[in-house]
């Protein structure tokens, strides 16, 4: 299968990675280091739904358990902003079993906000990505709702972690994980599909 964007999507990929690289390289630079800083491995299982982010950011999505998937993502420090924010590189390997059985695969890069007034009591952080998704086959449950998806798509992540004050190395954590087509930019695709899932990550 080929993959196509129209003009817009492959300016609005251009300019992402442009910014992403020279927002990185000016990171680096005020730090005074050229390599990257913890590294983290995440265990996540998920469910899927046809819902809109809309519906999913406001709890109200109905998920389909037939459709449900496993995730391993291994996450690398980039850079801070002063103690309050960081910025990570994640991989994330992917797997889809149920009803479709498939492999995705997920690079994205993720802001974390660490500063929470309740920290000494439970330790949050939340974290927002962007990056890309590309899968072994089309998901069934994509097309099912939205008639047009595509092996490889637009990739946002939404998350909260929380951990003991004491031990902040291991953590409990949920995510939102989405797939889309940015409204038609990237193979013409509206919407796709968003899921959710909760797991574990160690900081090392």
């Amino acid at each position: 299968m080929t993959y196509h964007l129209n003009s817009r999507g492959r300016l609005w990929i251009l300019i992402l990675t442009i910014l992403s690289f020279v927002f990185c390289s000016q990171l680096y630079a005020q730090e005074g280091k050229a390599e990257g800083g913890e590294w983290s491995l995440t265990l996540l299982g998920g469910v899927m739904s046809d819902d809109t982010l809309k519906d999913a950011v406001l709890f109200k999505a109905d998920y389909d358990y037939a459709h449900k998937f496993t995730a391993l993502a291994l996450g690398r420090e980039i850079g801070r902003w002063k103690k309050d924010l960081r910025f990570e590189l994640e991989g994330q390997a992917v797997r889809h079993r149920g009803a479709q059985r498939y492999r995705e695969f997920v690079g994205v890069i993720i802001a974390r906000w660490l500063s929470f007034p309740w920290d000494r009591y439970i330790d949050t952080s939340f974290a927002v990505g962007e990056g890309f998704s590309i899968t072994s086959e089309t998901p069934e449950l994509e097309q099912r709702r939205h008639e047009e998806s595509s092996r490889f798509l637009n990739y946002l992540l939404f998350e909260f972690t929380f951990a003991h004050p004491g031990y902040k190395a291991l953590s409990v954590v949920t995510r939102l994980h989405h797939r889309s087509g940015i409204r038609g930019l990237i193979n013409d695709v509206h919407g796709a599909s968003n899921s959710m899932a909760v797991g574990l990550r160690y900081e090392f």
